[in-house]
């Protein structure tokens, strides 16, 4: 697949195989996409490098954690059960922005240009992210 030229309304979203300045739809400016391997590639080589690092973290914490969850104490962690399951909750958003961003880096790399669901889904990732991340360290502190 070339490149596609898309409509940068937000309402549009026009795309068009022709180049072009203006959108026929609407008259809002256009975006060349498509023909970038390299944001593909880098889309893939973080996503690998989340899960593989998160993964292996997650791995070696989740027995005291869960340990933790289940008893209310560990022996190699000091918090509480809420603590331990706000920790590996922000865990698996990271590990699921890192799947979330190998997948997205994928389909770039086959077709060419992105998908709008992916752009949404990775909102809403990171927004699930933030919400985590405020969780977490409000109960840790």
């Amino acid at each position: 697949m070339g490149a596609v030229w898309t409509c940068q309304d937000a309402t549009c979203g026009r795309t068009v195989d022709t180049k072009s300045d203006t959108c026929p739809k609407c008259g809002g400016p256009m975006k060349k996409i498509g023909e970038s391997p390299l944001r593909a590639w880098a889309a893939i080589v973080c996503g690998v490098i989340l899960i593989l690092l998160m993964g292996t973290i997650t791995w070696n914490l989740s027995p005291d954690l869960q340990q933790a969850i289940a008893t209310g104490s560990a022996e190699n962690f000091t918090g509480t059960a809420e603590q331990a399951q706000a920790i590996l909750h922000l865990f698996y958003a990271v590990i699921a922005l890192g799947i979330l961003s190998l997948a997205n880096g994928l389909y770039m790399l086959a077709k060419g240009a992105q998908h709008r669901i992916f752009i949404l889904l990775m909102v809403v990732n990171v927004l699930v992210l933030l919400f985590t991340l405020y969780r977490t360290f409000t109960l840790l502190a």
